[in-house]
């Protein structure tokens, strides 16, 4: 799992080892408990939290800690 958060927004990757790169995306302002996914309706913050996970995404000493679509996305 990874998330980041900006202000209200909160993007969520689930199943990352298992090569899941879909953000699902959230207005916890209007949505505390997570329930209605909306990130179809914003790419553009989807986008900075791409950006975000991109620059600040290293790759690990350990590679069994290594999770590949973090790596693919990275060096994309």
């Amino acid at each position: 799992m990874g998330a980041i958060r900006i202000g209200d927004w909160k993007g969520v990757r689930l199943n990352l080892l298992k090569g899941n790169a879909t953000w699902s995306l959230y207005d916890l302002n209007t949505d505390e408990k997570e329930q209605n996914d909306v990130a179809v309706n914003h790419p553009d913050i989807i986008q900075k939290m791409i950006a975000i996970s991109k620059k600040e995404h290293h790759t690990l000493e350990l590679s069994r800690f290594i999770i590949p679509v973090l790596e693919e996305e990275r060096n994309k």
